[in-house]
């Protein structure tokens, strides 16, 4: 059954509170794992095809990301399944918690439409338990509203991810902040960083493409974006901070299983 209750309004900075430098040192390893490291996989990897090449491009980008960082950030490896894992960011100075997404995948996953089938579903997707950290925030194209329609059975759930995902995290833990980028060829086109609200409504936004360093070399190999839809994997998720000698590895011998 549904219930109304009030929502408080949480209150934040208008701005992300991370240092332009730091912003750089993603923008460079997402650019870096797109481009030079698909074309040197390929390379050093002669495969007839490369079906799984999607998910090695994310292998590098949470690669490079995890070997960049300042010592303040820590980095965390969240597995949902056995399929797939994604790399959570903690900044111990500001308490915000930051994820990375492709452009088209987190325009489907804030598509009302599709979440409605989540709900639907009962099969929450990561993001949707990590707005959690955001319940309060309210779009500021919207007036505020003082009640909402709760779905508790579907809160639950997203609660109970989010915990599994965060209950091993020290010190504060403020906002989730969404880092999406698009690409063409191999290269970087935009990145911009979002807050959004508990109901995937965006809350505030920036863009960082101003940061991306121009790249003059000529890239020959396509790496497309390919729709993985993660409603399929088990809401199982296990979680570990990274160490030093925890990077991950790329193995040579994975074989994707047939479409």
């Amino acid at each position: 059954m549904q219930t109304k209750t009030k929502r408080p309004v949480k209150m934040m900075n208008t701005r992300i509170a991370l240092a332009d430098t730091h912003k750089t040192i993603i923008i460079d390893s997402i650019a870096e794992a797109i481009g030079q490291d698909i074309n040197d996989y390929k390379q050093d990897n002669a495969l007839f095809t490369y079906n799984g090449i999607h998910f090695t491009k994310w292998d590098f980008i949470n690669t490079n990301i995890v070997r960049s960082l300042p010592s303040n950030i820590k980095a965390f490896k969240i597995e949902r399944g056995n399929l797939w894992a994604f790399l959570l960011l903690h900044d111990k100075e500001s308490g915000n918690v930051y994820v990375f997404m492709a452009e088209k995948r987190f325009n489907q996953l804030t598509n009302p439409k599709t979440l409605e089938r989540r709900q639907i579903k009962m099969k929450p997707h990561f993001l949707d338990a990590f707005v959690q950290l955001n319940k309060g925030l309210i779009a500021p194209a919207g007036q505020p509203a003082l009640f909402e329609v709760e779905q508790p059975e579907w809160n639950e759930l997203c609660q109970t991810a989010l915990h599994k995902m965060t209950n091993f995290l020290v010190g504060e833990v403020n906002n989730l902040v969404v880092v999406v980028h698009s690409a063409s060829r191999g290269e970087i086109k935009s990145v911009e960083a979002y807050i959004l609200t508990s109901e995937l409504e965006v809350f505030h936004s920036e863009d960082w493409s101003q940061l991306i360093t121009p790249n003059f070399a000529s890239v020959l190999e396509i790496v497309e974006d390919v729709d993985l839809s993660e409603e399929d994997i088990p809401l199982t998720i296990k979680s570990y901070q990274q160490q030093e000698d925890d990077i991950i590895q790329l193995r040579k011998d994975d074989k994707e299983e047939e479409e």
